[in-house]
């Protein structure tokens, strides 16, 4: 089977993972999805931020669009060495990944390919879909569909993130953006944070889902404290204290711990008070 032919088969076969995939219509397909890949980081001009790991829109959708054919074909590739498709599981596992490879390279077995055991049927199988949930989340993370879960600095920041907030009136168009964070899940204006050269501001959406902006210009902050320490799972969150001339008596900040970056934001604080 070429190149051409292998492509047609998998993208027919689009979800079937019954039958068998020869050697070369496995391998043939890998190149022509890793291709897709890199086409995808060419039409995103990413190459910069592929390298940064940041994932761009082309690239997610190409992701999104092949990985059920990828699949497919690679459980009917195990299929046709004598081994059950469930087996790619363990992909998960990374050292699973050197098995894999043999048995993709290996030639074809014309005995029926074994069943996975119940147990790890019932086991690898959630835990397996969980993981595939979590990456496809964690990719999407990467680009301005969701919300970074770290603090950025403001050259980190998407074009596209820096109109909605000017669009929303959450920043004015000449504002130069230090650190953002947005404690969203699906969309940065269900709340955040950040640092202009002159002031923090703070947003985030009221009951009737409108947003509700307060800021606080570095020289009329009093104090900075440090409220709950934060961990993997929760940000930390810290209270910005107004002096009698702030038109707010305080805000708080909700930052991610993740890299320590909590620490950037606020040491940048700092800064900008004493200056």
């Amino acid at each position: 089977m070429n190149f051409a032919e292998s492509v047609t088969t998998c993208l027919t076969k689009y979800s079937t993972f019954e039958g068998v995939a020869s050697r070369s219509e496995f391998w043939w397909f890998q190149l022509f999805y890793n291709i897709a890949m890199t086409l995808g980081v060419i039409l995103d001009g990413n190459m910069e931020n592929y390298l940064n790991r940041e994932t761009g829109y082309f690239e997610i959708i190409f992701l999104l669009i092949f990985l059920i054919p990828s699949i497919a074909v690679s459980c009917r590739r195990l299929h046709d060495v004598g081994k059950s498709g469930w087996w790619q599981l363990i992909a998960i596992t990374v050292i699973g990944l050197i098995p894999l490879i043999y048995w993709y390279c290996t030639p074809s077995n014309e005995k029926k390919y074994k069943l996975i055991p119940r147990w790890a049927k019932y086991i690898l199988v959630p835990i397996s879909s969980i993981f595939i949930i979590l990456l496809i989340l964690g990719l999407l993370t990467t680009t301005p569909l969701l919300p970074s879960t770290e603090i950025q600095r403001g050259s980190e920041l998407s074009k596209e993130n820096k109109i909605q907030l000017i669009n929303n009136k959450i920043i004015n168009k000449n504002d130069n953006i230090l650190f953002f964070y947005s404690y969203g899940t699906w969309s940065i204006l269900e709340g955040g944070q950040l640092i202009t050269d002159n002031k923090i501001i703070v947003y985030g959406k009221d009951e009737e889902e409108l947003i509700e902006v307060y800021a606080i210009q570095f020289k009329n902050i009093k104090k900075v404290i440090l409220e709950e320490e934060g961990s993997y799972f929760d940000n930390a969150v810290y209270k910005i204290i107004g002096n009698e001339n702030a038109k707010s008596e305080y805000v708080r900040l909700w930052l991610s711990t993740e890299g320590n970056k909590d620490k950037d934001f606020i040491n940048e604080v700092y800064k900008k008070m004493n200056n």
